[in-house]
C-alpha cells in the first residue's frame, strides 16, 4: 500500500521570458485601468454626446485597424516586435482610446473623471443643474488620470 509514502508535487518551473512577459502584460493592464472618462461641452446633450463620442471611436477604430495612428501609437516597431498577442492587443485599445480622446478635446469637449452622483446629472435630461454642472467641468479642464 502507498500509506505512509508522500509523494511531494513539484511546481513546474516558468520560464524566465515567460514570467517577464506575463508581469509585462499585468503592468500594462493595471495601467490601463484609470476609469471611464466623460465629456462635456456646454450646449450639447448627453445623447449628443455620446453621438460624437461614438464617431470618435470609429475613426480611433479604423486609424488603429490600418495603422493610420498619427500618434504613432500602432505604426511604430516596438509593438510590432514584441510578438506577443495579448501585449499587442492592449497597444492597441490603450491607442483607440487615446485617439478617440483627441478626436473628442479637438471637437471642443472636455474630458474628466466625476463621482456617481456628478455622473448622474450628466447622464440625466437637460436641466438647469446639468447645465451648470457642465459648465463648472469644463471650466476646470480635461483631467489626465
Amino acid at each position: 500500500m502507498l500509506e505512509g509514502r508522500r509523494r511531494r508535487i513539484r511546481p513546474l518551473p516558468i520560464p524566465g521570458r515567460l514570467r517577464s512577459g506575463a508581469v509585462v502584460l499585468l503592468t500594462l493592464l493595471v495601467a490601463g485601468c484609470a476609469g471611464p472618462r466623460d465629456f462635456v461641452r456646454p450646449g450639447v446633450s448627453w445623447a449628443e454626446t455620446q453621438e460624437i463620442a461614438g464617431a470618435c471611436w470609429d475613426v480611433a477604430q479604423d486609424q488603429v485597424r490600418s495603422g493610420r495612428s498619427s500618434d504613432g501609437a500602432i505604426s511604430g516597431g516596438a509593438v510590432a516586435n514584441l510578438g506577443a498577442g495579448a501585449i499587442r492587443g492592449v497597444a492597441r485599445s490603450k491607442a483607440k482610446n487615446r485617439l478617440a480622446i483627441a478626436c473628442m478635446r479637438e471637437r471642443g469637449f472636455v474630458g474628466t473623471t466625476v463621482s456617481s452622483q456628478e455622473r448622474e446629472i450628466l447622464r440625466g435630461p437637460d436641466s438647469p443643474e446639468r447645465q451648470a454642472l457642465v459648465e463648472a467641468i469644463h471650466a476646470r479642464g480635461d483631467s489626465d488620470d
